[in-house]
């Protein structure tokens, strides 16, 4: 048994991983949280006592920090932030800084559950991935054992919004609720693709690894985008599915069309579409030039493989196209 601090565990993802700790019933499991609880979130420990599992925290104060983890006597630190913003970004740093400041903590795992984020711009044009190389940097000062996890694009993007999933919707390359599909470049380029539970799932069976590698993969399907595309077409059939490819360049240029199902999400930036357009165009180019093959990342392990038997497989991509998608 150990102590772990999932930070963000009342987000979407952050969820995922705090539950899938404590479904193992081996550890104890705190969510570090912004908002004050509106209930004590009680739990059983391993140890037969109950506790509550939320922590509040406003990621401020380096030594508030360091104090809530050593009260606790947490071992292993999880971020789940969502890290494009830069105040959020500072709070990670503070959170590596203060965790390095205690007598307790082991290992941290900053909020990564993407790609490499230390590919150039050439292959991952995505300004906000400084703020995840900042991260990395930091905690690659400290003595902390880290982890890079690595889980490519998640799944559940191509299954929305007849998925059930715990992410807030995205489309992406597919929108199946429209037929329609735009490929980015020939479609030759290699993505990893997993579902967000079972990120969940490996994140937490790999707190019980004796050692972290670099980077622990976690991937689902790995597979070339032009495949994703028929098993589209082929799960929609007899329904006609309308197929464009648009060249590198002109996501680059942020002038590839927003799939339609996206557009009940453009509130939510204030820019409006042109700001949502170019984080997906920014997330195609991604794609089509390669970010997304993580399988060879450079001192990376995959944890599907590592762990083998004693977790249940991930779901792979075309299960899940036939169980969404397929015709009944």
């Amino acid at each position: 048994m150990v102590v772990v601090a999932v930070a963000g565990g009342t987000g979407d993802l952050g969820q995922l991983i705090v539950d899938s700790l404590l479904a193992t019933g081996k550890h104890v499991v705190y969510s570090l949280t912004r908002r004050a609880p509106a209930s004590a979130h009680l739990t059983t420990g391993p140890n037969g006592k109950q506790y509550s599992t939320i922590v509040q925290t406003d990621y401020m104060e380096e030594k508030a920090i360091t104090a809530i983890l050593e009260e606790r006597s947490v071992h292993t630190v999880i971020c789940a932030l969502n890290v494009d913003f830069e105040d959020v970004s500072n709070a990670q740093l503070r959170l590596i800084r203060a965790a390095a400041a205690t007598t307790c903590v082991r290992r941290f795992a900053p909020s990564e559950f993407n790609v490499d984020y230390d590919l150039p711009d050439s292959v991952l044009p995505y300004p906000e991935k400084r703020f995840h190389v900042a991260a990395r940097r930091e905690i690659e000062k400290t003595m902390l054992e880290y982890t890079y996890f690595c889980c490519g694009m998640f799944m559940d993007y191509y299954g929305m919004p007849r998925i059930k999933s715990p992410l807030r919707p995205m489309y992406s390359i597919l929108d199946l609720q429209h037929n329609i599909i735009y490929i980015p470049g020939d479609g030759s380029a290699t993505m990893a693709v997993t579902m967000a539970n079972d990120v969940g799932r490996y994140v937490a069976a790999a707190v019980d690894l004796p050692e972290w590698p670099r980077v622990l993969n976690i991937i689902g399907s790995q597979l070339i985008v032009k495949h994703l595309a028929d098993l589209a077409i082929e799960a929609r059939k007899p329904q006609q599915v309308h197929v464009e490819w648009y060249p590198i360049q002109q996501y680059l240029d942020h002038k590839v069309p927003t799939l339609p199902s996206n557009e009940p999400i453009i509130h939510h930036f204030p820019g409006g579409e042109p700001q949502l357009r170019a984080l997906l165009c920014d997330l195609d180019a991604a794609v089509g030039l390669g970010a997304y093959d993580i399988a060879h990342v450079e001192g990376s392990r995959n944890l599907v493989e590592v762990l083998g038997d004693s977790v249940e497989k991930p779901m792979s991509i075309e299960k899940m196209m036939e169980m969404v998608w397929g015709q009944v």
